[in-house]
């Protein structure tokens, strides 16, 4: 049988806990409670793959993703790191296998990639992205595995 392993989220600005901060502020909190989770024994990291914030629209900083975890790997040594979940239709499938990839490297091998076809529409309008039907989602996304 394998062992119950447990998460957490870090913050990143996305469901509005760092409304008001710094930006250098609120990455600082962020890396520390990544470091504490970590050396409090949680096997995982995690963050959302979303751009803007919820669930009131504010002009403040969400860290990014993949930037997010790729910086984090730095500052920990152990815990899985991912998102929850990646839309496929974020970015060009190329460019999400490498960002993956580098990500896996930076980390040596602690990446946890979670893919998924989105369904947040403000988002994906105030980036300029097309939403597409559910159908056309799910077909980027079978496209993206």
């Amino acid at each position: 049988m394998t062992a119950l392993e447990i998460g957490v989220f870090v913050p990143q600005g996305w469901k509005l806990e760092y409304d008001g901060w710094s930006g250098p502020d609120a990455w600082a909190r962020s890396v520390e409670l990544a470091e504490l989770s970590e050396s409090l024994g949680y096997d995982h990291l995690w963050v959302y793959d979303h751009v803007e914030t919820v669930p009131d629209r504010r002009p403040t900083h969400v860290f990014e993703a993949y930037t997010m975890l790729s910086a984090l790997s730095q500052r920990t040594s152990r815990v899985g790191l991912g998102q929850l979940v990646t839309c496929a239709s974020y970015r060009n499938v190329g460019l999400l296998a490498k960002e993956a990839a580098c990500l896996d490297v930076y980390s040596a091998g602690r990446l946890i990639l979670g893919l998924g076809a989105g369904w947040f529409h403000e988002e994906y309008a105030s980036y300029g992205y097309e939403y597409r039907s559910n159908p056309d989602r799910l077909a980027v996304l079978d496209e993206t595995l």
